[in-house]
């Protein structure tokens, strides 16, 4: 009668820990569940706003390289005409780079880009890198504007800017598409 008391009273604590076990069990995976979903939340808010950032920056950078394409284009039939000038002049409007980063700043002190397609994180942090080296080849012309024999330097220079802002119209293009197929 004993034995039959003793087995019953460790068949209930043996259900009760099971319940316990179970019930801590799954309020951990709630738990994990409920912070994946925010970081899931997160991280496609981030790429939302890196998204519309790249798309107001390749507004601004697609029309002024079209804007410093005119200038390239009638450089040489100016300087036949006119040894004299200068690109200086359009200085103050092809020099309006002042694209916006402050998305990807956020993604980067978030850690998001960790969680997308690397793919795509590779893409997004080539952009940045590309729009930062405009940034400072933006800076060598400036200081080439107000050398008075710069002239070649001048046109040199902006050419290796527009060349590298068409690069980073197409890498935005390819961004925004990866971001939209997501």
């Amino acid at each position: 009668m004993r034995t039959n008391k003793l087995s019953k009273i460790w068949k209930n604590y043996l259900k009760e820990l099971t319940i316990v076990v179970i019930g801590v069990t799954i309020a951990f995976w709630l738990e994990g569940l409920g912070a994946r979903l925010k970081r899931h939340s997160l991280t496609e808010k981030v790429l939302e706003n890196i998204e519309n950032e790249m798309r107001y920056n390749l507004d601004r950078i697609t029309s002024l390289t079209s804007f410093q394409d005119e200038i390239l284009n009638s450089h040489d039939s100016l300087m036949t005409y006119n040894p004299d000038y200068s690109v200086q002049d359009f200085a103050a409007r092809f020099m309006t780079i002042s694209s916006n980063n402050s998305a990807y700043e956020i993604s980067k002190s978030t850690n998001v880009l960790s969680e997308i397609e690397i793919t795509m994180a590779n893409e997004i942090t080539r952009c940045y890198y590309i729009q930062d080296r405009l940034l400072s080849i933006e800076d060598r012309l400036m200081g080439f504007l107000n050398q008075p024999n710069g002239k070649s330097n001048q046109v040199y220079w902006l050419r290796i800017l527009n060349g590298m802002e068409k690069e980073l119209v197409d890498r935005y293009k390819r961004v925004i598409e990866l971001i939209d197929q997501r």
